[in-house]
């Protein structure tokens, strides 16, 4: 799973897909406190490249700074940092 910032007119977008084959994936990202501050199910997804397309409008009521985003799917989870620039 990799990420790429987003810039002032398009959202952070994460690549990536579950290890295993098709499974129910769901993302949330996190502030440095711990706080959920986004989270979304994304159904069904399949192995492979999938693009996630974390929702622009969390973004303009957040400050730049490290962000943690998780992606929990039924046969794994992996999390990564992001850094947010404004």
């Amino acid at each position: 799973m990799s990420g790429h910032p987003g810039s002032n007119s398009r959202p952070p977008t994460l690549k990536g897909g579950p290890p295993g084959n098709e499974s129910q994936c769901r993302l949330e990202v996190y502030n440095v406190l711990g706080q959920v501050i986004y989270s979304k199910d994304y159904g069904v997804l399949n192995k492979g490249s999938n693009i996630i397309i974390v929702g622009d409008n969390i973004w303009s009521n957040q400050a730049s700074g490290i962000y943690y985003y998780k992606i929990i799917s039924d046969n794994s989870i992996v999390s990564k940092k992001m850094l947010l620039l404004k």
